[in-house]
């Protein structure tokens, strides 16, 4: 995913500002961070590592629905 990210980022233009990377969304030092700054007490703040799978049966059937959202006009 960051290698997707990573690539694309040099085909669209700068985010806003105060925009928060989606790398850092499952950094728990940095989740916790912004939830302190909204006002959450920090003893209400849990994390819970896990995995993703995408479940496809092929790169094909992954990436097609999608090509509108990958694709530049």
């Amino acid at each position: 995913m960051a290698q997707i990210l990573r690539i694309s980022s040099g085909y669209s233009p700068p985010p806003p500002e105060g925009f928060v990377s989606p790398m850092t969304w499952g950094v728990e030092a940095s989740v916790i961070e912004r939830f302190e700054a909204a006002g959450i007490p920090p003893n209400n703040i849990t994390c819970e590592k896990d995995t993703y799978i995408f479940n496809y049966i092929s790169i094909h059937a992954h990436i097609m629905p999608n090509r509108s959202f990958f694709t530049r006009s």
